[in-house]
């Protein structure tokens, strides 16, 4: 298992992007990788398997990726396409 805090803190776009790409490869190998991350772009968004939304320290939403814009419309908060 690995846990990362903010991989891509700091790092261009680019470098952030390929982090991120080698962490899905070893996920993808299966292992299982935890990660934190505030404001992805929507490149980096589009790895992710699955999500743990915190907001206020109480989870919003916990789940797979392409159920997360369907679930915040569900509940009153339409997301913006990308």
């Amino acid at each position: 298992m690995l846990f990362l805090d903010e991989p891509t803190t700091g790092l261009d776009t680019f470098t952030a992007f390929t982090v991120i790409l080698s962490l899905k490869r070893l996920a993808q190998q299966g292992r299982t990788v935890v990660a934190t991350i505030h404001q992805p772009s929507t490149e980096i968004f589009n790895l992710f398997d699955d999500l743990l939304i915190l907001s206020r320290g109480q989870i919003a939403y916990c789940g797979p990726v392409k159920r997360v814009v369907s679930y915040f419309s569900r509940h009153g908060f339409p997301c913006p396409q990308y």
